[in-house]
């Protein structure tokens, strides 16, 4: 069974033996094996089977884009063909689409290489352009277009005002980046936030539904042209009211008031917390984004 791992201090060393078992198929089928780290949003993981890393695979996007680009090797020779690359791609959009704020995910490969392509396609991806590098390599663009988490905004039937853990992603109107910028202090510093003043009214904003009866904020982060909020509805009961599309309005509407124009896109996207995974998921997407607000 495909698992995926995240990348982290402790097991990078696992890169080692990927470059090792990759070596002449890093010039034949691969650009590079590790992602964009300069990028705003990154989120990579490792691909094991039964314990042993084989491979690797990541999202990465920056703030103002709504798109996320895909990269994935499998390392290990005697993993191919197997429908192992399928399987993790599939394993990562379960992770982070419903949390991303992207309508689309993008990638490249090498137009030779046509076991990739056939999986790309296996897991929904069509040829966008060709075209070719500076070096004479051919390469095919492919785009997965199908997100119904984020274009289905609200979940036909459901009460909203049932107890329950939501995943909510509110964006600015065009993607302007409005509410923050990125700040690199230095080569090897990762990137902060720094909330402009608007930023610092959505805060605040944000901070004051933990004054709403049976509500919570858990966790939270405000990005350059987008919000993520993770809220608990504790007791209301469902009771048919819509605690959570009546206090993200006045979220909107107050901080829109502050603004003194139009700042936010129609409606908002939410994610229904399933289960405890599913929960943690929510938490560590927050947790370990790259250009995290270190509030929440």
């Amino acid at each position: 069974m495909v698992e995926l791992e995240k990348v982290s201090k402790e097991n990078i060393s696992a890169y080692r033996r990927y470059e090792e078992a990759l070596q002449d198929d890093l010039m034949k089928y691969q650009s590079r094996i590790y992602p964009n780290k300069s990028c705003d949003i990154l989120h990579w993981y490792h691909i094991k089977i039964n314990n042993d890393y084989i491979g690797s695979i990541w999202l990465e996007q920056n703030a103002n884009e709504d798109f996320a680009v895909l990269g994935i090797f499998i390392a290990d020779r005697k993993y191919r063909s197997k429908g192992i690359g399928s399987q993790a791609i599939e394993k990562i959009k379960e992770i982070c689409l419903p949390f991303m704020p992207v309508d689309k995910i993008l990638l490249r490969v090498r137009a030779e290489n046509i076991r990739a392509i056939a999986c790309y396609k296996k897991c929904g991806f069509i040829e966008e352009k060709r075209y070719s590098k500076s070096n004479g390599i051919k390469v095919i663009e492919m785009v997965y277009h199908h997100l119904p988490q984020r274009k289905q905004m609200r979940l036909g039937g459901y009460d909203y005002s049932k107890n329950g853990v939501y995943f909510v992603t509110i964006i600015t109107k065009r993607r302007i980046p409005k509410l923050s910028k990125i700040v690199r202090e230095g080569l090897c510093a990762l990137p902060k936030t720094e909330l402009t003043a608007i930023g610092e009214e959505v805060g605040k904003s944000i901070e004051f539904i933990n004054e709403y009866p049976d509500i919570s904020v858990n966790k939270y982060a405000i990005m350059p042209d987008h919000i993520h909020i993770l809220i608990s509805i504790n007791g209301a009961g469902g009771h048919g009211d819509p605690p959570l599309q009546d206090i993200i309005g006045r979220l909107k509407s107050y901080t829109t008031h502050k603004y003194g124009g139009i700042l936010w896109q129609r409606s908002f996207y939410d994610h229904i917390i399933r289960d405890e995974e599913d929960y943690l998921n929510a938490w560590n997407y927050i947790d370990t984004n790259s250009i995290k607000h270190n509030k929440g």
